[in-house]
């Protein structure tokens, strides 16, 4: 996947591989625990995701990760996959953890694949 592109559409529908399962596998194999919300500690974390269109011949619909962009974004020249991260919310306090979506990337990359390329 590259990392510099002409449009924010171009970049979405390229992040679309990435699914929710994708960052479980993530944190599985950098953080090797579950992830707990640094202010009350809870496990009961959510990640927002997206659903692919509707197919008839499918029984479900595809999910993927909603990225973000940040703002200011770092990079003026298009859209860079640095200024990008997904959110993770807890369901019991509400605080929003974000993860940056060029590191989720290049692990992507390490581990052709094996995680998220279904």
């Amino acid at each position: 996947m590259k990392i510099l592109f002409d449009s924010e559409e171009e970049l979405l529908t390229e992040l679309k591989i990435i699914k929710p399962e994708t960052l479980t596998d993530f944190f599985s194999d950098r953080v090797n625990e579950a992830v707990v919300c640094p202010i009350c500690k809870s496990k009961k974390i959510s990640i927002p995701f997206g659903l692919g269109d509707y197919e008839p011949n499918q029984a479900t619909r595809s999910r993927f990760l909603l990225p973000v962009r940040r703002y200011p974004a770092f990079y003026s020249d298009g859209f860079h996959i640095k200024d990008y991260y997904f959110r993770a919310i807890c369901s019991n306090c509400a605080y929003e953890i974000n993860f940056s979506v060029a590191v989720i990337v290049e692990w992507l990359r390490e581990n052709q694949g094996s995680a998220g390329n279904e």
